[in-house]
């Protein structure tokens, strides 16, 4: 059912014409550009990634160390015992 004064063609009192469609298409593409340029300058890089790689002892506890992290920052050696 067709109501008069209302276009076949609009959704929520938009017309979908082709123009407006690529409008709609550039400022989407624009918008996650600029978010992902956004997360990409924001991001923290890791903190305490391993130095001196892992150590397995006979009992299989994993030990090792990082660059940071601490009470003075200077780094840590933890241990995951199994």
């Amino acid at each position: 059912m067709h109501i008069k004064g209302h276009p076949r063609n609009s959704l929520f009192g938009m017309n979908w014409k082709p123009a407006n469609v690529t409008l709609v298409i550039m400022l989407t593409l624009l918008f996650l550009i600029f978010l992902l340029l956004f997360l990409t300058l924001t991001a923290q890089p890791a903190q305490g990634s391993a130095l001196g790689g892992v150590l397995i002892d006979a009992s299989g506890n994993l030990y090792c160390t990082t660059s940071q992290g601490g009470g003075l920052d200077l780094g840590v050696v933890w241990q995951i015992t199994a």
